[in-house]
């Protein structure tokens, strides 16, 4: 890597993130700063960008370039059963009001590489409601999409995978849902073949279907409020009447004008409620 890009000045990275902002509507500001640097150096190489100003101008005039740009951006890590909490209140109060459902229907919009995905096929699988349920997964980045449909993963990923699944309320016997090898492991295929995973654009694509359950978590807190509210009635236009709606810790829709059609039932979780009356 060229010294230049050895460390980008703060004035420079919030002059992108407030160029993103105001060309294309996505905020990173709440983005953690040092992936944030991490990743807009890697760029500045993989592209051979002379500067600052050269990606500045590329971002706000090229749109391949810059959905290229946002692929770089939006490589999320993410983890099994990420906030246990969350995942025991789904076994334990949520999914428990599905049992006398014959068919259910998800939605993981913005799924990263799969892994919440596979976390909510074998509570799923636990409770008894896979064989009726039918799972779509969809992120912005064909890339992670790949990723996510192979089910295969770092072996690094397992420890974390195992005992998030066991505070989630897993039993350590029932715990036979991947095939380890020496550097990697892979999920059931199984549990694969419930699930259908799609490019999806949030903020530019319309409700394809409908669902009982949707999980948009770690998402929109990088879009400001005007693509929120765009993506929240996606959201309610996808939702079947008495539908929950399932964000990040860190997100909420209270100041949307789409709260009014929700209910909070989990306020720690932001989990929501769609009304049945308006």
């Amino acid at each position: 890597m060229k010294e230049k890009y050895a460390l980008i000045p703060p004035n420079d990275l919030n002059k992108i993130i407030e160029t993103i902002k105001k060309t294309r509507g996505f905020d990173f500001s709440n983005y953690a700063k040092e992936s944030f640097q991490r990743r807009i150096k890697r760029i500045l190489v993989l592209y051979n960008l002379t500067d600052i100003d050269v990606l500045l101008d590329n971002i706000e005039n090229d749109i391949d370039f810059y959905k290229k740009f946002i692929k770089e951006i939006t490589v999320n890590t993410t983890e099994a059963f990420r906030d246990p909490t969350m995942w025991l209140y789904l076994r334990n109060v949520l999914l428990e009001n599905f049992k006398k459902r014959e068919k259910i229907a998800i939605w993981h919009a913005g799924c990263s590489i799969g892994l919440e995905v596979y976390s909510m096929c074998i509570l799923l699988k636990e409770m008894g409601l896979w064989d009726r349920t039918t799972l779509t997964a969809t992120d912005i980045n064909s890339d992670v999409i790949e990723k996510a449909k192979s089910g295969i993963y770092d072996l690094k990923e397992y420890q974390t995978m195992y005992n998030s699944y066991i505070a989630s309320g897993g039993n350590p016997l029932d715990f036979n849902y991947v095939v380890k090898q020496d550097k990697w492991f892979q999920i059931d295929t199984d549990l694969i073949s419930n699930c259908t995973f799609k490019e999806f654009d949030l903020v530019g694509d319309d409700a394809f279907d409908k669902f009982d359950i949707i999980l948009c978590r770690n998402v929109i807190i990088y879009f400001d409020e005007h693509l929120q509210e765009k993506v929240f009635g996606t959201f309610y236009n996808s939702l079947n009447i008495n539908g929950k709606l399932i964000l990040g810790k860190t997100e909420s829709m209270n100041w949307s004008s789409f709260a009014r059609k929700f209910d909070s039932i989990n306020p720690q979780e932001r989990i929501y409620k769609l009304r049945s009356l308006e």
